[in-house]
């Protein structure tokens, strides 16, 4: 008969209580720095993916990128580098609350259109058949 160890199971009841703890500091420590990396996002980034308009209501475009105090808006002439600070939240978009260099900004917005954007070109071998063409 197989004698019951009171040893044994002291020891397995201490590993399981030292193993929680393990777990509870862990998930606190990833939980803390979620936090201070959520408190280091720079503030125009809440801002992306949101549609702009001017003071009058008219949309200037979408907001697609933040590129140093500048929120990289994509328009229907191209992308614009507009200020952060001429921008406030405004519902469920942003609304320009000055005027700003139009000519300047279209000319940084496309500057970083360039910088970040690759124009991707196939062989024309490397695509698929044109199944009407076979048809």
């Amino acid at each position: 008969m197989v004698e019951f160890r009171w040893d044994v199971a002291a020891f397995l009841l201490v590993f399981a209580v030292i193993v929680a703890i393990l777990i509870r500091m862990s998930m606190r420590a990833r939980q803390a720095e979620a936090q201070q990396t959520m408190s280091q996002e720079s503030p125009g980034e809440k801002m992306l993916l949101r549609f702009v308009e001017d003071e009058k209501g008219t949309r200037v475009g979408e907001t697609v990128a933040v590129e140093a105090d500048k929120m990289i808006v994509k328009a229907p002439g191209g992308f614009l580098a507009i200020p952060v600070a001429q921008l406030s939240e405004s519902g469920p978009g942003l609304k320009l609350t000055g005027t700003f260099d139009e000519a300047a900004a279209k000319k940084e917005g496309e500057a970083w259109r360039e910088k970040s954007h690759k124009v991707i070109t196939y062989d024309p071998k490397e695509l698929p058949p044109d199944e009407q063409a076979d048809g």
